[in-house]
C-alpha cells in the first residue's frame, strides 16, 4: 500500500492535474452562483418578515392604517412593489376589521439578478418575482 501511494504521487502522467483543475472550476462556479443569488434570498426573508410584522400590527390595531404603511414602506432596505389586502372590512372608509375577522396581506417585489455584465452593452439580467403573505385575525372589537 505504501509503495502504491508513493508511485501515485511520483506519477507525472497529468490525469491528476486535470481532475484538480475541473474540481477548482466547479468550486468557483458554485461560489459565484451563491454570491449572485444571496441578495435575493436575503430580500425574500426580509419580505416575509415585513409581511408578518404588518399582519401583527393589523391584528393589534384592528385596522389597515398609517401605522401599517409605516411598517411596510419604511423597512430597512425593502419597499414592496405591490401590496394586496384580502379582507372583509367592517367599515370600508376607516378600513377597520372587526373582532375575529381574518385577513391576509400579500407583498410582491420584483428583483433583478445580473447574470453577466459585459463591457460593451447593458447587463444581462433575470427578474425574479418574490411574493410573501401573512394571515391574521383581528383582536379589536368595533362598535
Amino acid at each position: 500500500m505504501k509503495m502504491r501511494a508513493k508511485a501515485f504521487i511520483k506519477d507525472r502522467s497529468g490525469g491528476m492535474y486535470v481532475d484538480v483543475i475541473l474540481g477548482l472550476m466547479i468550486i468557483i462556479i458554485v461560489t459565484a452562483v451563491m454570491v449572485t443569488l444571496f441578495p435575493a434570498f436575503a430580500l425574500a426573508q426580509e419580505l416575509n418578515q415585513t409581511a408578518r410584522m404588518a399582519a401583527r400590527v393589523v391584528e393589534v390595531t384592528g385596522r389597515v392604517g398609517d401605522e401599517v404603511h409605516e411598517v411596510i414602506y419604511h423597512s430597512a432596505n425593502m419597499a414592496p412593489d405591490h401590496v394586496e389586502w384580502v379582507v372583509d372590512y367592517y367599515d370600508e372608509d376607516d378600513r377597520t376589521i372587526q373582532l375575529k375577522s381574518t385577513f391576509t396581506v400579500i407583498l410582491t417585489k420584483q428583483v433583478p439578478i445580473t447574470i453577466m455584465q459585459p463591457s460593451f452593452g447593458p447587463p444581462i439580467q433575470i427578474t425574479l418575482t418574490l411574493k410573501a403573505d401573512a394571515s391574521g385575525v383581528s383582536e379589536v372589537y368595533w362598535k
